[in-house]
Order: structure tokens, then C-alpha cells, then sequence
């Protein structure tokens, strides 16, 4: 039974790809049993430390239970691992934990059987060569090579982890698009209160951080989802207004934490998607339609028009957040700008 279901993976990987190619994007969906566990284990964190060794536990077990418990555990594990030291405990058996968490999914897959030796994934050779490019960047700028180092091993183990995790999982991709944005909303949702108290502030006491360990951090967890969600919205032909809400609130949570390496991220994804809406076309259908059409129109109008309404103060805007200059104070929400020092910051692994 699981091998046919296996043999079935493939032909359901093609059918969801010619979904995409009918002229949007799948609509992703808040899974609310799946919300409802992480989120209670995400406030679990903010306990006594014994439960976030117990959560990072029960996630290895979790991990070894299933071909699908791989992805899952290691999803979740970046919200007990990276949690607000602000509201969680810190507990220094946690980075030893989380290679436990990464053994046993190892462990896992090779239980399940992944077939490596007769064709390699074609992701394998951009994500060596990624690595590589990584590993001499280290060497020639890092303060701490050793440190980054591990911190560069930690992430591609868990990254190889969770691409050989989804060929041996029997959900179908749509389930897969529906786990992520669930684990993102749930994140979201966490964070908001935050943005309204010293806690979402705690790391330097203006770029907002929510319920994660730092800025950067959050910033960069929420460009992934954040990216497809603007792509989504531009090529659907309906709005679902709960994602246009998260959508909205990731954006702003994003330029509030003064991450520029996500701004880019979503910016660049905004542009490509919309260029590829009006432009591309895929198997002899576009992507393009009137909704896409009006949608762009309007922002790009939007954006000529905030620039010329007052070109002088939008450029000083960029060229601050650029500079990370900060020109507010405290933990003020509408505060738009960068910070006026830079702090010295960890090199947060996105494993």
C-alpha cells in the first residue's frame, strides 16, 4: 500500500502543476486543526523551560512516527528553537536538541527507503553548489568562521532533510501549500499582539522581531510565504480576504523589522510576478488577466504617485531603511524608518 501510494506521488506533483499553468496560483488555506497544535506549541515556549525540551522531544518522535512527520517536526522546530528570549526561557540544551531532531529525521528517511543511488534529485547540484558559494563567503568575511560554519552545516542538513522528506510523504502538494501558510498565519497571528508591546521589540528595542528570536529572523521567515501570497493575489481571479489580510500584515511586519534582505526578496517577487502575470506564458496559457491587469496597473500607479506626491521625503525614506538610519523612538509601531546604530547581530540559521 505504501509503495503504490508512493508511485502515485509523482502523477499528483503533475496534476497540481497544471493547475498553475491554468492561470493562477493555488489559493493556500488555513489548515485550523494543524493551527490550532502549533500554536499551542508555540505558546508553550513561553512556559517553563523543562517544556521547551519536552516540545523538541516530542517532535523527534513525531519525526520518527511518519515520512511526513519530517517536514512537519522540522517546521515547527524553527518556532521553538528561534523563540522570543523576550517571552521564552533560555534553555542551552536547545542547539544540541535540534541536531537530535535532524539525526532522527535522517534516521527516518533512510527507513523509508529513498531512492538516491539510481537517479539524483535535480535540486541536488544548485543546492551544492549554493552551499559552496556559502562556505567561501564564510571564510573570507565572517568574524566567527568556526561558528558560521556550524551554523551553515546546520541548515544544509536540514534543508537536505526536508527535500528528500516530501518524495517519501504520501500528502499531496496542495496539502503541503496549505501546512506552510498554516504554520506562517499561525506566526502572524502570534506576532500581532507584539507589535504593540516592549516584548516584539526586545532585541534592540526598535525592529520588531514578534515571537521569534530577532528581526532578521522574522523577517526572513516570512519572505518565503509572503513572496507566493503577493503572486497569488496578482494572478487570482478572486480575493480571499483572510489572505489579503495576512498578506498585508506580513508586509508590514516585514519592513518593521527592518530587514532589508527580505524587503528585496519580496520586492524582487512582486516584480518578477508581475512580469511574468502580463508577459510569460506557460504551455499556451498565461497567466495574465483582467484582475492581474487592474491589480498591477493600480500598483504601479500607486507607487508613481506616493513618489511624485513628495519625491524628496520617499527617496530620504529608502535611503535610510537602506542605511538602516532611525529616526523614531521606542517601540512605536508607525515608526518607518531604520535604526540609527548597527547592532551586532547573530547569524540566524534558517534550519
Amino acid at each position: 500500500m505504501m509503495e503504490r501510494k508512493r508511485r502515485m506521488q509523482p502523477a499528483r506533483i503533475q496534476n497540481w502543476k497544471g493547475s498553475i499553468a491554468n492561470g493562477e496560483f493555488p489559493a493556500p488555506r488555513v489548515l485550523w486543526r494543524e493551527a490550532a497544535c502549533v500554536a499551542a506549541v508555540v505558546l508553550l515556549q513561553f512556559g517553563p523551560p523543562a517544556i521547551r525540551v519536552i516540545s523538541l522531544l516530542l517532535l523527534t518522535g513525531w519525526a520518527l512516527s511518519s515520512a511526513h512527520g519530517i517536514v512537519q517536526s522540522l517546521s515547527i522546530s524553527v518556532l521553538i528553537v528561534q523563540a522570543n528570549p523576550g517571552l521564552a526561557p533560555e534553555v542551552p540544551q536547545m542547539s544540541v536538541l535540534r541536531w537530535v531532531l535532524v539525526f532522527a529525521c535522517l534516521v527516518r528517511l533512510m527507513l523509508s527507503g529513498v531512492p538516491l543511488a539510481r537517479k539524483r534529485p535535480a535540486w541536488v547540484q544548485s543546492f551544492a553548489i549554493f552551499l559552496g558559494v556559502t562556505a567561501i563567503l564564510l571564510l573570507l568575511v565572517s568574524d566567527d568562521r568556526i561558528l558560521s560554519g556550524f551554523k551553515l552545516m546546520s541548515f544544509g542538513a536540514g534543508a537536505v532533510v526536508a527535500l528528500l522528506g516530501f518524495p517519501t510523504s504520501t500528502r499531496p502538494p496542495q496539502y503541503w501549500l496549505n501546512w506552510f501558510f498554516t504554520v506562517h498565519f499561525v506566526v502572524v497571528l502570534l506576532s500581532l499582539p507584539f507589535l504593540f508591546l516592549p516584548a516584539g521589540y526586545w532585541r534592540n528595542g526598535w525592529s520588531f522581531q514578534g515571537i521569534l528570536s530577532h528581526p532578521q529572523s522574522l523577517g526572513v521567515y516570512l519572505a518565503f510565504c509572503g513572496s507566493y501570497l503577493i503572486a497569488h493575489l496578482l494572478t487570482s481571479r478572486r480575493v480571499n480576504p483572510i489572505l489579503l489580510l495576512v498578506t498585508g500584515l506580513t508586509a508590514y511586519f516585514i519592513f518593521a523589522s527592518h530587514c532589508r534582505t527580505a524587503v528585496l526578496a519580496v520586492a524582487a517577487s512582486a516584480v518578477v510576478s508581475g512580469f511574468t502575470a502580463l508577459f510569460l506564458r506557460r504551455d499556451g496559457v498565461g497567466y495574465s488577466n483582467p484582475w492581474t491587469i487592474a491589480r498591477v496597473g493600480t500598483i504601479v500607479l500607486l507607487a508613481v504617485g506616493v513618489f511624485a506626491y513628495d519625491s524628496a521625503r520617499v527617496s530620504g525614506a529608502l535611503m535610510d531603511f537602506a542605511i538602516k538610519k532611525y529616526s523614531g523612538g521606542g517601540n512605536d509601531p508607525m515608526a518607518l524608518l531604520g535604526r540609527s546604530e548597527e547592532h551586532t547581530s547573530e547569524l540566524q540559521s534558517p534550519c
